[in-house]
C-alpha cells in the first residue's frame, strides 16, 4: 500500500498529457480563447461541488471577503486564464513537448516568486527538491543533443516558460488572497 503513490501519479501524469493534447486539438477547431474557457468552464461543477462539500461537512464559517483578497484573486484568476491561453497557443503554433516542458518550470518560478513577493523561505532541501524536479523534467522533455531543434524551438521555450511563470503567478496571487482573508 505505501507504494501506491506510483501508480496513481503514473495515471495522474497521463491524463494530465492527455487533456492538454486534447485541448491542443480544440484550440485547432475552436482558437486560443474558446479552447481555454472549455477548460475552466469543464472544472467549475467540479469546483462548485467540492465547495459545496466544505460548506456541508466543514465546522468552519466561510471567511469574509476582503477587497484585498478580492483583488489578489482575480490577479490570480487571470493569471492562470492567460498562461493556458499562451500554453495552448504555443503547443498549437510550435512545439507540444517543448512548451509543455517549459510550462513545468512552473515549480521553481513558484519558489522564487514566494521568495520575493511573499517573503517566504524555503529550506534548502526545498530548493533541492525544486530544482532536481526542474531539471528532471526539462531533461526529459528536451532534445538538448540537437542545438539545430533548440534554436528552431526558441518561441517555444519562451512561450513554455512564460506560460509557467503565469501558473506560478497565479499560485502566489491566490497565496496573496487566502493570506488577506481575517480569519
Amino acid at each position: 500500500m505505501e507504494f501506491l503513490w506510483i501508480p496513481i501519479t503514473l495515471v495522474a501524469a497521463a491524463a494530465q498529457t492527455a487533456r492538454n493534447a486534447t485541448q491542443r486539438g480544440l484550440t485547432d477547431r475552436l482558437g486560443v480563447m474558446a479552447a481555454a474557457q472549455v477548460r475552466f468552464l469543464f472544472g467549475l461543477p467540479f469546483a462548485l461541488l467540492g465547495f459545496w462539500a466544505i460548506l456541508y461537512f466543514g465546522d468552519e464559517p466561510v471567511p469574509r471577503l476582503t477587497q484585498t483578497a478580492a483583488i489578489y484573486a482575480a490577479l490570480g484568476a487571470l493569471a492562470q486564464v492567460v498562461a493556458m491561453m499562451v500554453q495552448l497557443d504555443g503547443m498549437r503554433r510550435h512545439s507540444f513537448a517543448v512548451v509543455t516542458a517549459m510550462a513545468k518550470t512552473e515549480p521553481i518560478l513558484l519558489a522564487g516568486l514566494s521568495v520575493v513577493m511573499l517573503g517566504e523561505v524555503l529550506a534548502p532541501m526545498a530548493w533541492l527538491g525544486v530544482i532536481v524536479a526542474t531539471v528532471g523534467v526539462m531533461t526529459l522533455s528536451i532534445d538538448f543533443s540537437r542545438p539545430e531543434a533548440m534554436a528552431r524551438d526558441r518561441v517555444a521555450l519562451a512561450m513554455g516558460a512564460a506560460s509557467g511563470l503565469g501558473f506560478a503567478g497565479s499560485a502566489v496571487w491566490m497565496r496573496s488572497a487566502l493570506l488577506a482573508l481575517p480569519e
